[in-house]
């Protein structure tokens, strides 16, 4: 089947959907997008700031197509085979690209509103054979095992893994890929098939080397420079590599740096009950630290749980990455792509401790 867009129990070519009527605004910018396509005009993306303050960044259709291929012949898809599911907004580069590499294959794709309760509107019979997930998706009591697992090949990117997270995936019948990129690179520049690897390896023929400040640069065959990131990562093997969080996260407390995503991990880690999803750790000032660690949860914090992380920290030595307060928030700022958003989770922390 020709390329095709199924929206609404409705099946549209690419300019019959980019001429439907519609107030709704994702729907808006998914027209937007195939406008752009079918008329070789360029793509404009705000970028979320991997490589410093967030910017404006514009792409060709040529190197959409190319990044798309990339993916494509990474993943194996078939051409005019696959029926793509889109859950991710339009406005943002991962789920432009989910609209490429339909596009490039000439397939099927299956349009839905952006939500984290997706498995709520999917049939258990459904059609799709690839799609892309934050995971974020995985934490929602919607989501469905069955579902999912329908789904043969599937990609999760936007934010890093917990251990719990990776095994659970590990379960699951389907194949299903841990990417890291951003907008910077067009989406995916790697790929971790969670089943098989510990850590990322290039997608061919992308280029990842990390400099002396431990951060990842990339080199791709449709950019004409070599991006530099605020990735921390390190090797853990030929051509496969670890992401260790964002170097401008980073807490600064009395001198000792410590990255949020490496100690929530740590307590994802620990025996006590501490679910990914449930808590972040974010930073708040401190007039003699400089910076000061802080615990902030969604759920209900048990004080016996807090009393037994302190043990815990102190006798691993680690007491100096115990967080110094706990705070409950009734709900995460999350970006509209699936983020925790980290900068406005510090800014409520302070509001708090004003």
């Amino acid at each position: 089947m020709s390329f095709t867009i199924h929206f609404q129990n409705q099946s549209y070519s690419l300019p019959a959907f980019i001429s439907v009527r519609t107030d709704l605004e994702w729907v808006k910018a998914i027209q937007k997008f195939c406008h752009a396509w079918e008329n070789d005009l360029p793509f404009v993306f705000n970028s979320s700031g991997s490589t410093g303050v967030p910017k404006e960044i514009t792409f060709s259709k040529s190197q959409l197509i190319a990044s798309a291929q990339n993916t494509i012949d990474a993943l194996k898809l078939l051409a005019e085979k696959e029926h793509f599911l889109m859950c991710l907004h339009a406005n943002f580069v991962g789920g432009s690209m989910v609209l490429a590499r339909a596009l490039v294959l000439n397939c099927e794709i299956s349009v839905f509103e952006p939500s984290m309760h997706i498995f709520d509107q999917l049939a258990e019979e459904h059609p799709y054979s690839i799609a892309s997930f934050v995971p974020l998706h995985f934490q929602q009591t919607s989501f469905s095992i069955e579902k999912y697992e329908r789904i043969n090949k599937v990609l999760i990117g936007g934010a890093s893994l917990s251990d719990e997270q990776v095994n659970r995936i590990k379960s699951f019948k389907n194949n299903t890929f841990h990417t890291y990129g951003m907008t910077e690179t067009l989406s995916n520049v790697a790929l971790q098939n969670i089943a098989l690897d510990n850590g990322f390896r290039p997608i061919f023929p992308n280029q990842i080397r990390i400099n002396e400040a431990q951060c990842i640069c990339v080199r791709t065959n449709f950019l004409t420079e070599e991006i530099s990131t605020n990735d921390l990562a390190e090797w853990i093997g030929e051509n496969c590599f670890r992401v260790l969080g964002r170097s401008d996260f980073t807490i600064n407390s009395g001198g000792i740096k410590i990255n949020p995503e490496l100690l929530e991990a740590k307590i994802c880690a620990s025996d006590l009950n501490w679910k990914p999803g449930t808590f972040f750790i974010g930073k708040a000032k401190n007039n003699f630290w400089g910076e000061e660690i802080v615990l902030v949860s969604n759920v209900l914090l048990a004080q016996e749980n807090i009393e037994k992380l302190r043990k815990d920290f102190t006798s691993m030595n680690c007491k100096k990455e115990l967080p110094k307060r706990f705070l409950q928030i009734n709900e995460f700022p999350i970006s509209e792509n699936g983020k925790i958003a980290r900068p406005k989770l510090n800014e409520w922390i302070d509001n708090q401790l004003v």
